[in-house]
């Protein structure tokens, strides 16, 4: 139930009376229906100050109507580089395709790129690197099936959502696939087929879920940027995590610890819920759960150290504090991509307490740069890679 507030305008001049306007109090569930974003959304702009809130005794968060609007009316005008941004690339032909056309293109943050056969389209997909492939496969299109193939078997594509609007006879040529978790399909016949294509398109940065929607999340441990949907997106366009390790980085990690004569040096990248390690020198694990991650605080400020993690009260009870590796001292400079969204921070790590002069810091914000260099190389090289002639299908 919706709780209503009044309050009174300030009347101008010559006006005869003051004139009463409800701004209602909405959960933010109802924020977030208003601004068309997932609630999780909605939480992360709560956090960053972007939208103005307080809460209740009972520790829920409440916003009023007129601010909800108010950002709002700023997304529409563009003016919000908070709105996350996603990349589509559509291959199809049909009145179908048209009215997927037509649906993605009222989502705002939405980018299209449409292709007519599957040559033009895997040359797109090196260009592009894009977060959804929309593709339709139907009777006689055994050659898209394949291609379904190769963008969900590419390693350098695992940031990428494959949704595939079939017929009986195309989802056959899918069977081998029909579980993968990054594949969706759509039933062609269906008359709602361009509204789920849709739908399918905007979840991969509005990671919402139904008990989201019923509930306030609770509040997070660290600070989140105000970017942090389009952060993720960008995350998942480079295509670093989870891939193998690679001498070049491993280097460079190993020359910062030693340099900066640090027993631990990270090269880290945050995604939604986890701190994954690109390179790690010094240090055994390959990941941690994003809560334990000092990088939040990198990213959100460029550059951030701890002197003595004991003494500093948001991490006196970080495992990696209190536990192995026994984290002290830390210091950490951003990486970013092209389009300067942070992906994560090159760290050093030691188990005592310590301070880094000026020459050192600037050591540190050295290296990220020459790492930023080589990680977007890396991307750059891949798109290329992508897009040689003869490149496998």
């Amino acid at each position: 139930m919706r709780l209503r507030y009044t309050t009174f305008r300030f009347c101008r001049f010559g006006d005869k009376k003051e004139t009463p306007v409800e701004d209602p109090v909405l959960t933010t569930h109802e924020a977030a229906r208003l601004l068309g974003v997932s609630v999780r959304t909605a939480q992360n702009w709560i956090e960053s100050d972007i939208l103005d809130a307080w809460k209740t005794p009972g520790g829920h968060r409440r916003v009023r109507e007129s601010a909800v609007l108010e950002l709002r009316d700023r997304l529409a005008q563009g003016a919000a580089r908070e709105c996350p941004r996603v990349s589509v690339l559509l291959l199809a032909g049909s009145e179908v395709a048209d009215c997927c056309h037509e649906k993605l293109s009222a989502i705002q943050g939405v980018t299209i790129e449409r292709t007519a056969d599957t040559l033009s389209s895997l040359v797109a997909v090196g260009r592009l690197l894009p977060t959804v492939c929309v593709l339709e496969v139907l009777a006689g299109a055994w050659d898209r099936g394949a291609m379904v193939g190769h963008l969900l078997n590419d390693p350098s594509l695992e940031h990428m959502r494959v949704v595939a609007v079939c017929d009986s006879i195309g989802r056959g040529y899918l069977q081998a696939f029909i579980a993968h978790p990054r594949l969706c399909l759509v039933a062609h016949e269906s008359a709602s087929a361009a509204d789920d294509v849709a739908h399918l398109v905007r979840t991969p940065f509005l990671e919402d879920s139904a008990a989201a929607a019923e509930c306030d999340l609770p509040e997070l441990p660290y600070p989140l940027p105000p970017n942090e949907p389009g952060r993720l997106s960008a995350v998942r366009r480079a295509g670093l995590v989870d891939t193998r390790y690679e001498a070049e980085f491993d280097e460079i990690a190993e020359f910062a610890a030693r340099t900066l004569h640090a027993p631990i040096c990270l090269i880290s990248l945050l995604t939604q819920d986890r701190q994954w390690f690109k390179a790690h020198f010094g240090l055994e694990a390959r990941q941690t759960p994003r809560a334990w991650a000092f990088c939040n605080y990198t990213i959100a400020n460029d550059f951030f150290a701890v002197h003595d993690a004991r003494e500093d009260e948001r991490f006196q009870r970080n495992p990696l504090v209190v536990g192995p590796p026994h984290i002290r001292f830390y210091a950490g400079a951003a990486l970013r991509d092209v389009e300067g969204f942070a992906l994560g921070s090159l760290c050093v790590i030691d188990r005592s307490p310590r301070v880094l002069d000026a020459q050192e810091q600037g050591t540190l914000r050295l290296l990220a740069g020459l790492l930023t260099d080589r990680i977007n190389l890396a991307i750059t090289t891949r798109q290329l890679h992508s897009r040689r002639p003869g490149a496998a299908v």
